[in-house]
């Protein structure tokens, strides 16, 4: 009843005395007897209360706004129903919650769940409230993403379908190959000339005072860009639309995105289904390491990628014109011995 731990038999013998005393008297009251201990330590208490440590640090600043949300999910529909109100002291093992988890669910949706318990589990041994991490399940393997791009050619065939209105916001994206909600959150005191000052973001609808990677990045304007740049104030968004001249939101530039895609497809008979991130982004990555080898750093910062590893996807189509230019050259000088044989 006062939450301790009956460390003798003794205690439990006048603890089991008194229930029956009780019980003969009746006037027993089980809710008095549940260890007040024990509700401070159940599942669903914590894990909300490390949600919002998690809400408040983005907030702050310090999460994405496009992460945080995400986590509300997994607990609201794979986690809490799980656990709900155990003791978490008394969780051993995770393999059996991963082990029920939907199939229809994709790996790396799978494994961003058990990140997220992971989290919680450190965050619950470093505030003392467990001693040890529970056993968690094997490393969930995600196949590595392939995305798709487009040439330049397709490009500039796209941007004839976008509306006039549209076209410095998607003319910028296509020959930049700027994070789409650091584009719509540039203001006017982010343009200099021919330099491009990267130092927010949206995400979601919430703009935020830094970027992606909460690094400021300078960035070279393209002459093709220059050239269609509005002119704006310093505090002023420099892409706008409407009557209002409202700043671009993701979903509102994705919408425009899917619709002048729609028509490219309609116009030339294609079935192009990427996203834009994908026929922006990664398509100037991969269009740029093709026409400049070995310039992968140069990509790196441009991109400001933190580690190596998430610019040399981008190599890789080099690496296949590299060999293909290879057996050209091989099949060209096995051509010319034939011919001078034959003479």
């Amino acid at each position: 009843m006062d939450g301790k731990t009956l460390k003798t038999f003794a205690n439990a013998h006048d603890l089991i005395s008194q229930a029956r005393r009780e019980i003969g008297a009746h006037n027993f009251d089980p809710t008095k007897w549940n260890s007040k201990d024990s509700l401070e330590f159940q599942f669903y208490r914590l894990i909300w209360k490390w949600y919002e440590e998690k809400e408040m640090a983005m907030k702050q600043g310090k999460l994405s706004y496009g992460y945080v949300p995400k986590l509300r999910g997994y607990i609201n529909n794979h986690i809490e129903v799980y656990f709900h109100d155990r003791d978490v002291r008394e969780i051993f093992n995770l393999k059996d919650f991963a082990k029920q988890l939907p199939e229809k669910l994709s790996l790396k949706y799978q494994k961003n769940i058990i990140d997220a318990l992971k989290s919680f589990f450190k965050w619950l041994r470093e505030n003392r409230i467990v001693s040890d991490l529970p056993v968690f399940p094997d490393r969930i393997e995600v196949p590595e993403y392939e995305p798709e791009t487009v040439t330049s050619d397709i490009q500039k065939e796209f941007l004839r379908l976008v509306p006039h209105e549209h076209l410095p916001i998607f003319t910028f994206l296509i020959y930049q190959g700027a994070r789409p909600g650091e584009v719509c959150a540039l203001m006017g005191d982010c343009i200099n000339g021919d330099n491009v000052t990267y130092k927010r973001t949206f995400s979601g609808r919430k703009l935020s005072e830094h970027t992606k990677t909460k690094k400021i990045r300078h960035n070279y304007i393209f002459r093709v860009v220059r050239d269609t740049l509005p002119r704006v104030f310093p505090k002023q968004f420099v892409f706008t639309h409407g009557q209002n001249r409202k700043p671009y939101s993701n979903d509102y530039l994705n919408k425009l995105y899917r619709e002048a895609l729609q028509a490219f497809n309609q116009k030339y008979d294609t079935a192009l289904q990427m996203p834009l991130y994908e026929f922006t982004k990664h398509s100037f990555g991969t269009q740029f390491i093709n026409e400049n080898p070995g310039k992968e750093m140069l990509l790196q910062e441009h991109f400001g990628h933190t580690r190596y590893d998430m610019t040399k996807r981008y190599a890789k189509m080099r690496i296949v014109d590299a060999f293909r230019e290879m057996e050209n050259v091989k099949t060209f000088r096995e051509s010319s011995v034939k011919v001078s044989e034959s003479q």
